[in-house]
C-alpha cells in the first residue's frame, strides 16, 4: 500500500502523507463506516463533518483520518479498498507496481 501511495504521489507531484489521508479519506473510511467496523466511528465522523461545515474547521476530520487504520480491516475488506485503489489509479494513468503470486493470492484472484 505504501509504494501505491509513493508511486500516486510521484505521478501527481503529491506528498506521500497526503496521499495517505486521501486514501484513507476516499477508500477506508467509506468501508469502515458501512459495515461499521469501529464502534462509535460513525458518531465520531458525524461530529467532525458538522464541525467542518458548520465552522470550516478541517482539524476534526483530520483528527479522525488519523485514527483510522487499515488494521481494523478484514482480508476481504482490505482486499476491496485495494481493489478499488488500483482502478483509480488505473484510470488515472497511473499504473501501480504488483508483485506477482503473492499479490494474487493475496487478492484472492
Amino acid at each position: 500500500m505504501w509504494i501505491w501511495h509513493k508511486q500516486w504521489s510521484d505521478h501527481f507531484g503529491d506528498e506521500v502523507k497526503d496521499e495517505h489521508i486521501r486514501f484513507k479519506r476516499e477508500f477506508l473510511l467509506p468501508v469502515l463506516l458501512r459495515d461499521n467496523v469501529i464502534d462509535g466511528l460513525p458518531a465520531l465522523y458525524r461530529s467532525a463533518a458538522n464541525r467542518l461545515v458548520t465552522n470550516g474547521d478541517a482539524r476534526g476530520m483530520l483528527a479522525l483520518y488519523e485514527l483510522i487504520t487499515t488494521s481494523a480491516l478484514n482480508t476481504a475488506q482490505f482486499s476491496e479498498i485495494l481493489t478499488q485503489y488500483e482502478r483509480e489509479a488505473a484510470m488515472e494513468g497511473c499504473a501501480f507496481t504488483v508483485l506477482g503470486p503473492q499479490y494474487d493470492e493475496a487478492m484472492g484472484r
